[in-house]
């Protein structure tokens, strides 16, 4: 039986004896997303940055 390890999806079957059978889903792991979103040619910003763009979005400000 294969190896389920955390993050990865599961199948789940209904049996007719009323038990259920978890079994690890096909496919890519978990762990080839990381860095999907990364887009190297923008500006990377500070804590205090990101900060100061979150509360200029909360006040409606651009």
């Amino acid at each position: 039986m294969p190896k389920v390890r955390p993050g990865d999806k599961l199948s789940v079957d209904l049996l007719n004896d009323h038990r259920i059978q978890l079994r690890p889903k096909p496919g890519q792991p978990v762990w080839t997303i990381f860095g999907l979103l990364e887009q190297s040619n923008t500006e990377r910003l500070s804590i205090e940055e990101i900060g100061e763009a979150s509360a200029a979005g909360w006040a409606g400000e651009e």
